[in-house]
């Protein structure tokens, strides 16, 4: 079994240069495969990442994976890293068919809700509890 690392938003600016496939194991997606768009989306209190569809006739996300831990296995390293939190389904405003999803990113999440509530969160190994 691999160990998930928590990937850092250092991380994500150096893998977002081009497009990177991504999954999801969601209530309804078992895997949901899609494709990380390139680029860090900053809405008025957080960063997202965008997601499209690997291929246009398997969605990456269905109804019912809101919340679903958004995965990239970097072959290199041979290591498995947690990205973003699924947010959900982005309505094209272009008239296309492309099927775009949004999710947060889980380090900026994290690091925000550590501040607010005075304490460290993070992700933790099963061995480790």
């Amino acid at each position: 079994m691999t160990d998930s690392k928590l990937s850092t938003i250092e991380d994500l600016h150096n893998w977002i240069r081009t497009p990177k496939s991504v999954h999801i194991w969601g209530a309804a997606s078992a895997p949901g495969k899609g494709t990380l768009i390139p680029g860090i989306f900053q809405t008025r209190n957080e960063d997202r990442i965008i997601i499209r569809d690997r291929r246009t006739d398997e969605p990456f996300a269905q109804s019912g994976d809101s919340g679903a831990m958004v995965c990239y296995f970097d072959p290199r390293k041979e290591e498995l890293y947690v990205v973003a939190m699924l947010v959900g389904l982005m309505e094209p405003g272009d008239g296309s068919q492309n099927r775009e999803y949004v999710a947060e990113i889980l380090d900026v999440a994290l690091q925000k809700l550590s501040l607010g509530n005075g304490c460290q969160l993070m992700l933790v190994k099963h061995d480790d509890l």
